[in-house]
């Protein structure tokens, strides 16, 4: 809306705003898009843990239905073959989302970091002015 009612305006602070504005809502868009990928990566590890579980509780209940109708050579395959396939994929997604959690947190910690610098330097400028003011 501000936007909208800037860009009628022909005086050059008005057109600095817009320009400003303009600038701000690219970069918020931008991270709009790098939030969004972020949250689709996630989503699909979490998908692919959550089918992996579905398949081991599905293959534990056929493991349970073969013991009880003794056909032992089916509930041997699955529970030695199948079900040790899927705990191996189970392992190594979670492995890979706690690499990714902690990559994640490490990269947190950088741009916290980048942060709380340049407000220390802000406010220690706005310090030194004030000091070199009185």
């Amino acid at each position: 809306m501000e936007r909208l009612s800037l860009t009628n305006d022909t005086d050059r602070a008005s057109k600095d705003w817009l320009n400003r504005l303009e600038v701000e809502l690219s970069l918020s868009k931008e991270r709009q898009a790098e939030l969004t990928e972020q949250w689709e990566h996630e989503k699909t590890f979490m998908t692919r843990l959550q089918s992996i579980k579905e398949e081991i509780d599905r293959v534990n209940l056929e493991i349970q239905q073969a013991e009880r109708e003794y056909d032992l050579n089916r509930a041997t395959e699955l529970k030695y073959e199948s079900l040790n396939t899927l705990q191996r994929q189970l392992e190594a997604s979670e492995k890979e989302l706690s690499e990714y959690e902690v990559w994640k947190r490490a990269l947190l910690m950088a741009v916290l970091s980048i942060d709380q610098h340049s407000w220390v330097n802000f406010y220690g400028n706005i310090g030194k002015t004030l000091l070199t003011l009185v």
